[in-house]
């Protein structure tokens, strides 16, 4: 019996050495931890500045312009100091460019100009030659609005210094042996005969370049391109139409319909006009301008049909406002 008792005991004992020496071998072969990593210092990058708006570059002076106002300025040192307005065609119809210019006059230390005037410059052999001023032409405030088939054209404005002032007459002038005569003087319904006559005439004689300059919305803004023109006259019975209108009315007196109303009747021929119009003011992309007047004109297009043109009178131009057909026979 002691002899099962201590081979139970030397049992006992070989067991818990077998144990000790597996936890130990688990623990031994445990990996060790992995050292941590040092801290970095990241630099956080500035947030994206954006970048300055683009300072657009003034637009390039023309030679031409850059020679008149050389001489211009030898003259009057200070004549662009309220501002200054040029236009360019052949006056004097020897097939080269001359200059003419407006520019403003005030008094000295002034901030606004109370007048202006009109400069002349031809083209010589030797450059732009400033020719002398004549101060009987211009005894309104002028605004040039350029030089066509040797005419210079000049309107007269109600004043100087408002800022959207009518037009109150129209002038041209030509260049003569004795210097620049003015040759027509117009009022708003005169000129807007004038110009309907000149947009029949270039329909009848097929010149759809020139008769395109009155079928477009208005005038082109300084440095754009000109509007796509109407094709409002393509159809041959539509053209027929207006030129005999143009050419029923064509110098017919009008009768005064109130203060601002004018009509012009000739059979079932009719030019109404409103010389001052709601919305006088008119956009154009840069600036605003003036609507002087809106012309309505209506002739029978035949079957009972009536057809009605309506057009602004803007800076003494005429462009096309709207246009569409009616019932001629309820009217």
């Amino acid at each position: 019996m002691r002899q099962a008792g201590a081979l139970g005991a030397l049992a006992l004992l070989l067991g818990l050495s077998a144990c000790a020496r597996s936890d130990a071998g688990a623990l031994d072969s445990a990996p060790a931890p992995a050292p941590a990593e040092p801290a970095v210092a990241v630099a956080t990058a500035d947030p994206p500045q954006s970048a300055p708006a683009p300072v657009e570059a003034p637009a390039p002076v023309p030679p031409l312009q850059a020679a008149a106002e050389a001489v211009l300025r030898q003259d009057d040192p200070d004549f662009d100091d309220y501002y200054s307005q040029f236009a360019f065609g052949d006056l004097d119809r020897d097939g080269r460019d001359d200059v003419a210019v407006e520019y403003g006059i005030g008094a000295d230390g002034a901030t606004r100009h109370v007048a202006n005037t009109v400069r002349i410059l031809l083209m010589r052999d030797a450059g732009l030659e400033l020719q002398r001023a004549d101060p009987d032409l211009f005894r309104y405030c002028a605004a040039v609005r350029g030089i066509d088939r040797g005419r210079l054209r000049v309107d007269s404005l109600e004043a100087c210094m408002i800022p959207f002032p009518h037009t109150i007459a129209h002038y041209e002038y030509e260049w003569t042996v004795q210097g620049l005569r003015q040759s027509a003087e117009r009022s708003n319904e005169e000129q807007i005969q004038a110009q309907l006559g000149e947009l029949a005439e270039a329909l009848r004689s097929g010149r759809s370049g020139d008769a395109a300059a009155f079928l477009r919305p208005g005038p082109a803004a300084a440095g754009a391109s000109a509007a796509a023109a109407d094709p409002l006259f393509d159809e041959a019975a539509r053209r027929a139409g207006f030129i005999a209108a143009v050419q029923a009315l064509s110098g017919q007196t009008f009768r005064q319909l109130g203060a601002n109303e004018r009509m012009a009747v000739r059979g079932e021929y009719k030019l109404h006009l409103n010389l001052k119009p709601e919305g006088e003011l008119a956009e154009l992309g840069d600036g605003d301008t003036v609507n002087d007047a809106v012309a309505t004109l209506e002739w029978p297009q035949g079957d009972g049909v009536g057809y009605s043109v309506r057009f602004l009178l803007i800076q003494g131009r005429l462009y096309l406002l709207d246009h569409s057909g009616f019932d001629s026979e309820s009217e």
